[in-house]
């Protein structure tokens, strides 16, 4: 099954913020996500060629992420020329987000094992 991708929603988007397309598919690359392209994506937004639906969603999701990722270092710009500095930005601020959920959550994460510590809830003890 395959959806195409709403262009202008999109596009609109990337040029908010300042974003290339050539970006976006860098970092989709870097992150994984196979039939993300630039050309794939050029031409999804151009309504020649349809997108399948789980390439189309982990695109979104990564958008959304960068989007977030940026909105949270506000007022600050953040260097979005390549794909490599967006991609090695992100995995930085996805590691901050994970060691502050643990930090909000009251869990420790000991030396990366996966042991954790109750949230002060000791009502799950009973």
């Amino acid at each position: 099954m395959s959806v195409s991708i709403d262009a202008a929603k999109l596009q609109n988007d990337l040029k908010l913020h300042d974003f290339s397309t050539r970006v976006l598919a860098s970092v989709a690359k870097l992150d994984g996500i196979r039939n993300a392209a630039q050309s794939q994506l050029d031409a999804a937004f151009r309504g020649d060629k349809q997108m399948d639906v789980e390439s189309l969603r982990k695109v979104c999701a990564l958008w959304d992420e960068v989007k977030e990722m940026m909105t949270c270092f506000l007022p600050f710009k953040l260097d979005t020329a390549t794909g490599e500095r967006v991609h090695s930005q992100l995995l930085f601020f996805r590691a901050a987000a994970m060691a502050g959920a643990f930090q909000v959550l009251g869990l420790e994460n000991n030396s990366g094992s996966s042991d954790t510590a109750l949230a002060g809830n000791t009502s799950a003890e009973e």
